[in-house]
């Protein structure tokens, strides 16, 4: 029986200097920075979320990985039920269960040879803005006036559609939870001011959805550049895929030129960036531990690999 299907995410670590000068991430930056680690675990606050990370090392499968904990409120734990049937907040019984805190989980595991990243999230784990900020933070870099990103890879094929688009005539963005204000879009700002609104900004779970749109028979114009302009700054670099902090879903109506034609091509970024599906374990109630993560997780690499020619640099 085949464990469960889960997903494998990939990335390329993107440091921006005090310049805004971007630096991609080689596979030997990725071995320096777990290197150089450490063997004590961190913890650090960021965004009012407490987050702990560590480098393990895993002896079978072979690996060394960094792994981010956060740090569940106590408000946030499940239930569960006893060996009597009893069913109760974990968090209630959690000094008979000797339990003191409750952790989901993002692993990092670099693709040896490569410049990417593979990232394996438990289903509130870390997400890819909290780990960028987690490891700026850990680095220092915000005291050198450096930031650090991790940009999802995307397809070949969407980024050279946006490339070679006349324009975009429009755009469909939603965001979810924190968003970065000053990014450069005024669409992402607008998100921005809207998720901010008194009471709006209290739920960690907010939802802000943005449609602009030309019109179904626009071909020409100056609005079809600005949209263009406005696609291009939520994706940041479309040949690197780094998509904006929190933009959960961005689908742009392109205009493609056809021989002596124009015609619209929706193209979704987020659908196109690159993910591997893989099975996790023996059996769908087998335990994540490290083993069987960091097995699903190589799993997920080696057929990566072998799609070389379907995504971005």
């Amino acid at each position: 029986m085949a464990g469960k299907l889960r997903t494998v995410y990939f990335y390329t670590g993107i440091e921006v200097d005090d310049n805004e000068q971007s630096h991609d991430w080689s596979y030997s930056d990725w071995s320096n920075y777990i290197a150089g680690f450490g063997n004590e675990s961190q913890t650090l606050s960021v965004h009012s979320d407490k987050c702990t990370g560590e480098v393990k090392t895993n002896p079978v499968p072979a690996a060394t990985y960094f792994h981010l904990m956060r740090e569940r409120s106590l408000s946030d734990w499940p239930e569960g039920k006893d060996n009597n049937g009893e069913i109760g907040n974990l968090g209630e019984k959690r000094n008979v269960l000797g339990l003191r805190e409750i952790y989901e989980y993002s692993y990092l595991l670099p693709g040896e040879g490569t410049s990417y990243v593979a990232m394996f999230r438990s289903s509130g784990g870390p997400r890819p803005g909290l780990i960028e900020d987690w490891i700026a933070a850990q680095s220092n870099m915000p005291e050198q006036g450096k930031s650090f990103k991790l940009a999802p890879v995307l397809r070949k094929n969407a980024a050279k559609r946006l490339s070679e688009a006349v324009g975009v005539k429009t755009i469909t963005a939603r965001f979810e939870g924190e968003i970065r204000p000053d990014s450069g879009s005024k669409i992402q700002d607008a998100a921005f001011q809207a998720g901010s609104m008194p009471g709006v900004n209290e739920y960690a779970n907010r939802k802000v959805e943005i449609v602009i749109s030309l019109g179904r028979s626009i071909k020409e114009g100056p609005g079809l550049d600005t949209l263009m302009d406005e696609t291009e700054k939520m994706l940041t670099d479309a040949a690197g895929g780094t998509i904006s902090r929190g933009l959960t879903k961005l689908v742009a109506t392109t205009l493609q030129r056809r021989g002596d034609t124009i015609v619209s091509e929706p193209v979704d970024f987020i659908k196109e960036r690159m993910t591997v599906s893989t099975a996790f374990g023996e059996s769908i109630n087998d335990v994540m531990t490290p083993n069987e993560i960091l097995g699903g997780m190589y799993e997920a690499i080696r057929e990566f690999r072998q799609r070389t020619g379907e995504y971005s640099y």
